[in-house]
């Protein structure tokens, strides 16, 4: 079957959408261009293809002569439009309308499913007029590509021109005023409003200061941060759907490998640690997601356990070694004095220590809710907090660590001071004599070294030495463009900065992680980075 094109112009909305993004980019298999048509039946081959139209006449058709009887006539309109057809775009098929949200810059190719056969050049003709009638302004050349591979499925492909030039432009999807073969005209139809966006690409940094180079290559607009040490798997995820508020929107979900430059989609929720009830799975990369019961099935991977429980979990974490998962639980709706459970993934032991983990769950600022309790391994404690109200300073954090050789709950102080207490989190060298932390700055021991340098905090200690890896970012001066990003190496011993690079800024730029030994720093960024405007 031949494929027909249409060219349309289309007036676009250049400002800036901003999306529902939070923390952790789950990407799907590349975009690609629009697949050739291929042979069809010698009833789908004789629609002839249209004829390439000037913006004006697609957009209004010339009209045909009918008698005055005909134009009396009002249309018939098809029953519950909003079914009337199904749009799902390819590379991401839970994206599906009616829905707003972002796609990647590419081509994009969207499988419309119609409930009845349709006069195809009538369907065409409504979804170039419905692009072009929801447009707003600065004008774009849009081009479409119709694949029919039946009455009722039809491959439609989106491209454009200045797409891989401006951030976000902007087009919906939509078959209302389509004719069926049986003449009827569909109304109510659910929409695809696409937001075209930049993708992040994955970059990473040689911490000397002397490479910089590609890590891997992302087709659509997903979050990454690192699940272990070792980067080369990283959680993708994105928001089913994007507006200007803070809606807490579904997310869509995957995992991402950079050695291999493939990405896995998950049907379900994947977190690094765990709420919920005590029957789930631990993916020793670094995950944790509820066991599906029935239905959607889990790509199958040798690092995935089934951990059951006989309670509910507050907070989970993943040992060092990758062999237990440590959890806080008790009854469900319980806020306070959980147990610990240490589980043996190998052996399926459980190890618990009843009401040692003294105090209260954090309370969500956003929701009315309770967060998470974090476990964080270090080899040797495993650190993790409860909480306690004050009347004076709302609540205060009372620290613990599990002590491996000794295989207890203890306690622990911070060096910080009391005023600052409330956040003790941290990060330590390889070997613990330097501590940054989070609300404190650097530390030896009891001793401050820095204060806090807001915007500077470590990305992470690189191993076997005193040195951590950061970066700062400067704003544009007056009237420039020429804001960037400079990576630095600081030596905690000599208390000195040694620069690494300084690159152009972007919105497209977060910190992902670093390797294991600390000989790389992995970021994301556009697909070509700059160095600073002057």
């Amino acid at each position: 079957m031949k494929q027909r094109k249409v060219s349309i112009l289309l007036l676009l909305t250049a400002s800036l959408l901003g999306g529902c993004f939070g923390g952790e980019r789950k990407e799907p298999p590349a975009a690609s261009a629009t697949p050739t048509p291929t042979a069809t039946s010698p009833a789908a081959s004789a629609t002839p293809a249209p004829t390439a139209t000037s913006p004006a006449a697609s957009a209004t058709p010339a009209p045909t002569a009918t008698s005055p009887a005909a134009s009396a006539t009002s249309p018939r309109y098809v029953e519950d439009g909003e079914h009337a057809v199904a749009i799902t775009l390819d590379d991401e098929p839970r994206l599906q309308a009616p829905i707003r949200t972002t796609v990647a810059e590419t081509p994009q190719t969207y499988t419309l499913h119609f409930r009845e056969s349709m006069d195809r050049a009538s369907a065409e003709s409504a979804l170039a007029a419905n692009m072009t009638k929801q447009s707003a302004s600065p004008a774009d050349d849009f081009k479409l590509a119709f694949d029919w591979r039946s009455d009722t499925e039809l491959k439609l492909s989106v491209s454009s021109a200045a797409a891989d030039i401006l951030i976000r432009v902007q087009y919906t999807l939509n078959a209302n005023d389509a004719r069926t073969a049986a003449g009827l005209t569909l109304r109510d139809t659910p929409s695809f409003h696409a937001i075209v966006t930049k993708t992040q690409q994955l970059w990473r940094l040689a911490t000397d200061g002397g490479k910089l180079e590609r890590a891997g290559t992302l087709e659509q607009p997903y979050w990454l941060h690192t699940l272990t040490g070792d980067p080369r798997y990283m959680l993708a995820s994105r928001y089913t759907e994007t507006c200007e508020c803070d809606a807490p929107y579904p997310k869509l979900y995957g995992v991402f490998d950079s050695a291999e430059g493939k990405f896995a989609a998950y049907p379900v929720e994947l977190t690094t640690t765990y709420w919920g009830k005590g029957d789930f799975v631990a993916d020793t990369r670094g995950f944790f997601y509820a066991r599906p019961d029935g239905g959607p099935t889990v790509p199958p991977s040798d690092t995935a356990y089934d951990v059951h429980v006989d309670a509910f979990v507050y907070g989970a974490g993943i040992s060092r070694d990758r062999r237990y998962v440590l959890m806080a639980a008790g009854e469900e709706g319980q806020t306070a004095d959980l147990d610990l459970i240490v589980y043996d993934l190998h052996t399926r032991q459980t190890f618990t220590h009843k009401k040692t983990l003294l105090g209260e769950l954090q309370e969500n600022m956003i929701s009315d809710g309770r967060m998470p309790i974090l476990f964080k391994d270090d080899g040797k404690f495993v650190y993790t907090s409860m909480y306690r109200l004050d009347p004076v300073r709302i609540s205060v954090e009372i620290l613990y660590r599990y002590n491996w050789q000794k295989g207890r709950l203890e306690k622990w102080e911070s060096p910080l001071p009391e005023q600052q207490s409330a956040n003790a989190g941290f990060l330590a060298s390889y070997d613990d004599v330097y501590r940054y932390y989070d609300n404190g700055g650097l530390y030896r021991g009891n001793e401050q070294v820095l204060p806090p340098m807001p915007g500077t905090s470590p990305y992470f200690w690189i191993d076997g030495t005193h040195a951590y890896v950061s970066a700062k970012y400067h704003a544009a001066t007056e009237g420039k463009s020429n804001a960037y990003h400079e990576f630095f190496v600081y030596d905690a011993d000599s208390g000195e900065s040694r620069p690494i690079a300084k690159l152009a800024a972007t919105d497209l730029f977060a910190f992902v992680g670093g390797s294991g030994d600390g000989r790389w720093l992995y970021f994301t960024g556009p697909d070509t980075l700059q160095s600073p405007a002057k």
